[in-house]
């Protein structure tokens, strides 16, 4: 019977190799050898065993036990690409959110395939950081109503939850970085926000509640009943048969901004507002909730919602995981509860259980954006790896789903969701222990009851149950035990499902499983920590007759509740240990395709064929350079010869003790591109050869990341490089895009998102990777990964495809020896000298006794600069870039084997040509055969005699070895014997003379013979001629500055000195300062400025006293006056929102790029301002690059302004002329290159000379008429008044506005407020531009705008009453909604008093204030209104 669905509740991530050490089962004594079966159990009833620590409620056994958990991140980030929305500043809801009618949000398609994929709940981002709500709410218009869209989307995916009755959850952000008074309580004197809050703490209860209560309405505004009268909410699951609250999971991500932004909440309110409705729903995000009082009392709120964080983004919890914590305290907090690799573990005595959740996204980012498309969406493979490393740990896991800009989930991120789940039903479908025959015994029983017994783990859930209540347990005070499964057979498996009876809590502690193989023997299948709800062993498959589960410690009586063996499908399958990674998107040619001979037997639809006849064969022919042949390995399995165009390669061996799927069985070298067959010929009769398929590279390349890690400093770049081996035929493309391991996606670096073109031959792109300097996130080991991948699947991508990117913040020890670690002769000569030069002076700062830690950061990070500017060589030596001999005394230097030129031309078997190989980590020249060349063109300073060392590995004994055979160009020819004694796996080292005939240009050349050459690693070379140093007298010195200034960032600067002559015998020297209270200088010559002033160092050799000085000048002082200075200047720029909000205004004629310069240009100086450590130099360059991006902003507007001044044409062509001179100049300056070399200054010359020019222009005398108003708009406001709107017309002075062809009013701005538009109808408006020029004439009536007023409330009264003034009117059709608005003053200003929903047509304003008091009140319909109802009344004292 199929068992998939106890497997529905679980999660993704790597392979959980159980690694905890396997402990072999003698250490049970005696007790192994008992084996209690079902029938040797008394039927007698016997008391259960007790429950052990704290429990898990129904609502978290439901999800630990069935529960898959979908994410749905959808918002305004979806449209502006980011991941965190914290700059939309003032932009409207209608500019950062997009969706809108005729699109929908598709939330029945995507509710419909989580229910189908098997998963139990969806979570929806109700509202992110942003603080933008995806419901129409009544407290912000900070939302979706705001907005074209035209619906509610939290609505609509509650009623598609309902329909499929899915439970759900709410992601509703407390942070909110909208809401200028987040984190404030109380009134604080803050202005209250649009909905008259002050109080944020309250407003986030409000919002829950709001959500938790919301009714749904009719057309009339009545709210909606069920068959039983119950309200018909509007939000959560209200199928009638769900089986738990509306919301199970309210989620509160742990982000609250920083700095003076920094959120606490009220716990106490919030709890109450989410399970005032929802009792028992789970609440994720608690861990600060700490220990309130709450009436006088402690209440231990903190890590007690129900649910916690498993401390990752990466899709796995840790080998050790408890579903339990500590009531008050905050999990989030490492010394309280350590995390393993990031998982965090719990506590196995904690007092309150917590379901562990682990959250991932499909895609590199949580939301769909640009830059995060669907073809970044998680492998198959990746998916299953996350399912085994979260579910597989006793964890649950919440998946994400992105929708894109239309509201609906890509086919390709829909379609992998839909196989992940496929996967999962099909993995756990089959469970071989409910096949006929299978057999299960215990070391013991408790109680020796069958009421405990262990074929308990292998029955099913009873009809009409949730879960399997019935559980195996050893006997009374034992915590260690085994249950042995007899599988009835030789079965095939790869995993080993574990259930620990969580219903009496979780207690064991660590276990191992083992298989018996079909020889008979126990073998580890795998071993780990925890159980709890599920734990699932996973290896390569294996092939056995009986598995064996022991648990080798609990804190108190374990309690199995089910086990289970699997054969996982494919992209379940864990990859062996060790076992070579094919590329990704390589060609295929299955067996179906293959041109066999014989039969063959086949399986999987023919994709898996075997044979055990002798000389069957299978032929495969393919166009490329390189192939694999894949096929299984497995006891009784034979040989089978290989041959590659037509010539026996090699002869494998494909038994095995147990099943090997899919193995790799050969592999060729490197080959010519062109066409190549393999043939594969069944070597034994009656043994099997089982293949699957060949894959091959067809010559365009395989793409790699190169490295796969690298450190980043804060506020510095790392190259990095995709790398195209295997072949470089044709132009392909690859896509990269960063991608957080954690939330804060391109909060610590550069987002980079886009793809580069390879053109044919080009085997290597570098990619900058940028790391950002924030003031409050640079936290050292923040991590990130660059990713590429094909878009196209067309092409191959390596097993590196991503580079991990650690970040850090400048630490110069760590910088110093990752220095020391670099070795140089892996670098091209470029940068060499300046990163050596670097280095000495990192490690001579860091001897210093003088240096500040500032001066120390600053020589690391020039040291990191340095090593990030060398050049690794990507490829051979050659005669332009050639290998430089050693020459100096004692001096050796190394040589890498594949640096040389492989030349195969001349072997004597062009089937056996000269490679590269890999042995693991070490490149290597594989050994070569007769005729076969390797190259080296060197550079020799001088002639002479060289020591070579040779690093080989040869399988050659003495009596037959390899051979080494040197000759070349201005080389002395000779030859060596090699050999490794049969061990050729061992490094060995082999050394000879090498003479070089003349100085200059050489060819260095090892030619193999019929000895064939050894593998060859490297080689030392050590130049012996050279003369130890002579020991001339010091005839001078000269320092490197003649003279310095050493200012507050630089605090110290080295000197260095030069000895003459180069072969000075005694080149010590000394330093000293002429005043030691202005500079100080320690004997390496570092200088210290102490404070403003001017002295003198001077450095003398100890041999004859020789001097050379130098000026030392120190600002510090003076430096630091400018710095605070400085500072304030920028602080008052930064804190102008001008610009950053100009740059959201689309009307606004900014180019992208030079959007771009400003977002840079005001990041980094908002940086600058908020950081404590920011240098003056950068202080003064952010406030250069700011003011120029503002000015660059300014003169793009002015060039658009120009150009339409230009079209309009009717000037004298003397002043047209000097205007265009003008303005090429400034259109100059704004283009990409024309900017990178103008500066703040001269933008702002160009921009006043444009304007001044723009002055000038001289009109023809022609009387013109004035173009028509464009963009006319009538818009009805709240206050129940018409703003006409229209364009400016370049020289007109004044507007006539019309209303129904009648002029209303004449105006000289581009706005006309209307007070009287008629209730009731449709008022068009028309306008005519004016001039009091005598050379222009009035314009055209421009193009109606239409606007309809809702009818004007009637019977409006307003009466004193005690305590205030009561208003009363007659309700008006239609309304949905009523606006009050009171006044000291019957023009105004009025301010909105109250909203009053449809149904209320009275009011009593108590803050009404003595004396007089105008009121108006407006009908609202949507975003329609009335013209205002207006009275006054006169209140008495109250």
């Amino acid at each position: 019977m199929g068992n998939w669905k106890r497997f529905l509740s679980l999660a993704i991530t790597a392979g959980i190799t159980i690694s905890a050490v396997f402990v072999p089962q003698n250490a049970y004594g005696a007790a192994k050898e008992t084996k209690v079966t079902d029938d040797q159990l008394s039927d007698t009833k016997a008391e259960e065993p007790d429950a052990w620590g704290a429990l898990p409620n129904e609502e978290q056994l439901h999800y630990m036990k069935t529960g898959l958990s979908a994410f749905c991140h959808f918002g305004p980030n979806t449209y502006n690409n980011v991941e965190w929305g914290e700059s939309y500043g003032t932009r409207k809801p209608a500019d950062i959110f997009k969706l809108k009618a005729p699109q929908k949000f598709d939330a029945e398609r995507i509710v419909k395939t989580v229910k189908e994929a098997g998963f139990n709940r969806m979570i929806l981002t109700a509202k992110h950081h942003d603080g933008f709500g995806l419901w129409d709410s009544a407290l912000t218009d900070y939302d979706i109503g705001s907005t074209p869209y035209g619906g509610d989307i939290l609505e609509e995916l509650s009623d598609a939850c309902t329909k499929y009755n899915l439970d759900m959850g709410c992601y509703l952000s407390p942070w909110d970085i909208h809401e200028d008074h987040h984190g404030c309580f109380g009134d604080n004197n803050n202005g209250p926000n649009s909905t008259g809050y002050t109080d944020y703490d309250k407003l986030y209860q409000d919002e829950i509640k709001e959500i938790c209560t919301a009714v749904k309405k009719d057309a009339n505004g009545n709210e909606l009943k069920d068959e039983n009268g119950n309200p018909v909410y509007k939000y959560g699951n209200n199928h009638p048969n769900r089986r738990s609250d509306r919301f199970v999971e309210w989620w509160m991500d742990g982000a609250q901004g920083g700095g003076s932004n920094t959120q606490t909440f009220t716990w106490p309110g919030i709890f109450e507002a989410i399970r005032g409705t929802n009792p028992n729903c789970q609440i994720f995000g608690t861990h600060k909730a700490g220990k309130p009082e709450v009436n006088g009392e402690t209440v231990k709120l903190g890590s007690t919602g129900g649910i916690h964080w498993i401390g990752n983004e990466a899709g796995w919890a840790a080998d050790e995981t408890w579903a339990k914590l500590i009531a008050g305290e905050n999990y989030e907090d490492t010394s309280l509860f350590p995390r393993e690799n990031g998982g965090i573990i719990g506590k196995p005595d904690g007092d309150c259980w917590s379901v562990p959740e682990v959250d991932v996204r499909m895609l590199s980012g949580w939301f769909w954006t640009e830059n995060n498309p669907d073809s970044s969406v998680k492998s198959a493979k990746q998916l299953g790896n996350i399912y085994f490393n979260s579910v597989g740990h006793g964890a649950v896991l919440l998946l994400n789903l992105s929708p894109n800009k239309t509201g609906s989930v890509g086919e390709l991120q829909l379609n992998r969701f839909k196989q992940f789940g496929e996967n999962i039903k099909n993995t756990f479908r089959d469970d071989l222990t409910k096949e006929d025959g299978v057999t299960i015994s215990a070391t013991s029983v408790w109680k020796n009851s069958k009421a405990f017994s262990p074929n308990n783990v292998l029955d099913e859930i009873p009809e009409g149950e949730t879960y399997d209540t019935t559980y195996w347990a050893p006997a009374e005070g034992e915590t260690t035990g085994s249950l042995e499964i007899d599988l009835g057979g030789h079965k095939v498996f790869d995993v080993v499902s574990i259930e620990e009876y969580i219903q009496k809590g979780q207690t064991i502690s660590s276990f191992s499983v083992e298989y018996k193989d079909v020889n008979g023997d126990w073998q580890a299948f795998g071993s780990g920590k925890t159980i709890s709800s599920k734990r699932l062993c996973r290896r390569t498959p294996v092939e056995g007759t009986a598995v064996r589960i022991n648990i080798l410690s609990a804190h108190s009586t374990p309690m199995i509740n089910d086990v289970g063996v699997f054969k996982a499908v494919e992209d379940f399958e864990m990859e062996a240990e060790g076992k070579e990674k094919l590329p990704e998107n390589l060609k295929t040619i299955t067996m179906k395709d293959a041109v066999k001979t014989g039969e063959w037997t086949s399986e999987n639809n023919g994709a898996y064929q075997y044979t055990d006849q002798q000389n069957n064969s299978a032929q495969f022919t393919f166009t490329g350079v390189k192939a694999w042949v894949l096929g299984r390995k497995a006891l009784n399995h034979g040989r089978v010869d290989i041959y590659l165009d037509n010539e026996l390669q090699e002869t494998v061996d494909t038994n095995a003790s147990s099943a090997q799927l899919r193995q790799i069985l050969y592999q060729t070298n490197e080959l010519p591109y062109g066409e190549h067959t393999i043939r594969l010929v069944c070597k034994d009769t009656g043994k099997i050869v089982g293949l699957d398929r060949v894959e091959y590279t067809d010559g365009s390349g395989i793409f790699s990341m190169h490295p796969a890690e690298t450190n980043l400093l804060y506020g510095e770049t790392a190259d990095v490089e995709i790398v195209r081996t295997l072949g470089s035929r044709g132009r392909v493309e690859i896509t990269y895009t960063t991608e957080s391991a954690g939330a804060e996606q391109g909060v610590n670096y550069k987002h980079l998102a886009g793809s580069v073109l390879f053109e044919e031959g080009e085997t290597s792109k570098t990619i900058t990777l940028t790391g950002l300097v924030s003031i409050d996130r640079n936290v050292d080991g923040k991590d990130f990964y660059f990713v590429i991948r094909s878009d196209s699947g067309d092409a191959a991508i390596g097993p590196v495809s991503s580079t991990h990117a650690i970040c850090y913040t400048v630490d110069p020890e760590r910088i110093l020896n990752e220095c020391r670690a670099v070795n140089p002769d892996d670098y091209k000569d470029a940068g060499k000298e300046a990163f050596q030069k670097a280095l000495r002076e990192l490690e001579l700062f860091m001897e210093s006794g003088i240096a500040t830690e500032n001066a120390k950061k600053a020589a690391a990070s020039a040291a990191y600069r340095a090593k990030q500017a060398l050049v690794r060589w990507d490829g051979n030596y050659s005669q332009n870039e050639p290998y430089k001999l050693p020459s100096g005394y004692q001096e050796t230097k190394t040589v890498e084997a594949e640096r040389f030129i492989l030349d195969a031309s001349e072997a004597k078997n062009p089937n056996h040509y000269v490679r590269i190989s890999e042995n693991g980590s070490i490149q290597e020249v594989n050994w070569f055969e007769d005729g076969n060349k390797i190259k080296l063109p060197f550079y020799a300073e001088k002639a002479g005699t060289y020591k070579v060392t040779a690093h080989y590995r040869s399988g050659r004994s003495a009596n037959s070895p390899n051979a080494l055979n040197w000759s070349g160009t201005n080389v002395e020819s000779g030859s060596l014997d090699v050999h490794g004694e049969g061990q050729a796996d061992t490094y060995r080292t082999a050394e000879f003379t090498m003479r070089i005939t003349a100085a200059g240009a050489g060819e260095l050349v090892f030619t193999a013979d019929s000895k064939g050459s050894p593998v060859l690693d490297k080689f030392d070379v050590l130049y012996q001629d050279a003369a130890a140093p002579s020991g001339s007298a010091v005839t001078g010195v000269a320092l490197n500055y003649e003279e310095l200034t050493i200012g507050m960032d630089e605090e110290c600067a080295l000197l260095t000195a030069e000895v003459f002559p180069a072969d000075a015998g005694n080149k010590q020297v000394t330093f000293t300062s002429a005043d030691t209270e202005i500079a100080a200088v320690d004997e390496y010559g570092i200088v210290k400025g102490i404070k403003d002033g001017t002295t003198t160092v001077t450095v003398a050799t100890e041999d004859g006293n020789k001097t050379a000085e130098c000026i030392v000048h120190v600002v510090i002082e003076q430096e630091a006056l400018q710095y605070t200075e400085g500072k304030e200047e920028l602080s008052v720029i930064v804190s102008d929102n001008t610009y950053t909000e100009a740059v959201q205004d689309e009307s606004k004629p900014y180019s992208a790029a030079m959007k771009q310069n400003f977002e840079e240009a005001y990041r980094a100086a908002s940086t600058a301002v908020g950081r404590d450590d920011t240098k003056l130099k950068e202080l003064i360059a952010c406030t250069e690059a700011l003011k120029k991006a503002r000015n660059g902003l300014d003169l793009e507007e002015a060039v658009a302004e120009a150009a339409a001044f230009a079209n309009a044409g009717g000037y004298t062509e003397s002043s047209m002329r000097a205007f265009m001179q003008k303005y090429n100049t400034a259109v100059s300056a704004v283009s990409e290159a024309g900017y990178a070399q103008e500066t703040a200054q001269s933008l702002k010359a160009i921009l006043a000379e444009l304007k001044e020019m723009q002055k000038k222009l001289e009109k023809l005398v022609t009387i013109q008429t004035l173009q028509t108003p464009a963009g006319v708009k009538a818009v009805s406001k709240a206050t129940g008044e018409v703003v006409v709107t229209f364009q400016k017309v370049t020289n007109a002075t004044s507007y006539d506005i019309y209303r129904q062809s009648v002029k209303i009013a004449s105006v000289t701005g581009t706005s006309y407020t209307d007070a009287k538009a008629p209730g009731g109808k449709t008022s068009i408006y028309t306008v005519i531009a004016v001039s009091s020029d005598p050379n222009y004439k009035n314009s055209a009536a421009s193009s109606g705008a239409s606007v309809r007023m809702l009818n004007t409330v009637k019977k409006l009264k307003i009466k004193a009453v005690k305590g205030g003034a009561k208003i009363t009117f007659q309700k008006v059709k239609g309304a949905k909604k009523y606006l009050v608005y009171r006044a000291a003053k019957e023009d105004g200003p009025y301010k909105k008093v109250k909203t009053l929903k449809a149904k209320q047509t009275s009011f009593t304003d108590k803050k009404a204030k003595k004396g007089k008091n105008f009121y108006r009140v407006v009908v609202q319909s949507g975003k329609s209104y009335s013209p205002a109802a207006a009275k006054k009344v006169t209140v008495k004292k109250k």
